[in-house]
């Protein structure tokens, strides 16, 4: 319970400066978002090295390492937004909340609230599904770092930064710029990511051996990791377009299409990891 608190008020933070950082993003200043989170890894590693005895136990070291983190970077955030002109301001809940504008926006943001739900939902349907296997949790998460550096630093990164100028466009209803737009979007993300595609489909050990194989980590635990890793070298260019293809749907304010897909992706992915257990 002690613990769950700082991870409450990391919350809390996060959250903050992920709005922040939304609102900085419409303007095209894309730096802070960037830079937010090696302020937590900046703060969890000063912890453990300086202050790993300093507490009861390492999980209290890194909860107050993951809370200080959170205070960095929501002041991160915040100093940008005041270096760039805003000024944000806390109200109390009032009649304002029903504005039609306010209750528009709940709307289309509670699409993709369930969305985004249901990608954490899926994590957690893998690590139920990869408990059940002998070191299967072991060996998701160490898929997860490789697969996901490349989805977060190709397809999350453009589809934040053509998200503001997809929306500009489409308020002003200039389709030649949203079609160029898109295609230079698909076309840089595509160099970007049909080599890593393919490096992981070929020779995905190398990436595993080099990154994880020491100590108890085995040349055999390399082999597993990296079969794992190239079967999903196929899909990742399909992730990172999917990222690209979301933010195309929530500059045109239409968030229930992302939603729908990610409803059909997260039964197929439930439905198809069962069967594929009993092989």
């Amino acid at each position: 319970m002690e613990l769950f608190l700082f991870l409450f008020w990391y919350f809390i933070l996060i959250v903050g400066a992920s709005i922040i950082s939304g609102l900085l993003n419409t303007v095209k200043k894309f730096t802070y978002y960037a830079i937010i989170p090696v302020f937590l890894n900046i703060s969890l590693v000063a912890f453990i090295l300086l202050f790993q005895n300093s507490f009861k136990t390492f999980a209290h070291t890194l909860a107050y390492g993951v809370l200080i983190g959170g205070i960095m970077q929501f002041c991160v955030a915040y100093i940008g937004c005041v270096k760039e002109g805003f000024r944000i301001r806390i109200y109390l809940p009032s009649k304002k909340i029903f504005k039609p504008e306010v209750i528009a926006t709940f709307k289309k943001m509670f699409p993709a609230m369930i969305a985004g739900g249901l990608s954490q939902i899926n994590t957690l349907l893998d690590l139920i599904l990869g408990s059940m296997v002998a070191s299967g949790v072991s060996y998701l998460y160490f898929v997860d770092r490789i697969f996901y550096l490349p989805t977060a630093s190709i397809g999350t990164a453009i589809g934040i930064v053509v998200l503001p100028m997809l929306s500009a466009a489409t308020g002003k209803k200039n389709n030649k710029e949203i079609k160029a737009i898109q295609t230079e979007s698909i076309n840089i993300s595509s160099l970007l990511v049909l080599p890593v595609a393919f490096a992981l489909i070929f020779s995905p050990e190398v990436f595993v051996s080099v990154i994880f194989e020491r100590g108890n980590f085995t040349h055999e635990n390399t082999m597993i990791v990296a079969n794992c890793l190239r079967i999903l070298g196929f899909a990742l260019p399909f992730v990172v377009y999917m990222k690209i293809f979301s933010s195309i749907f929530f500059s045109h304010e239409n968030t229930k299409t992302p939603m729908y897909v990610a409803l059909v992706c997260a039964f197929l992915n439930a439905v198809t990891s069962i069967i594929l257990m009993q092989f």
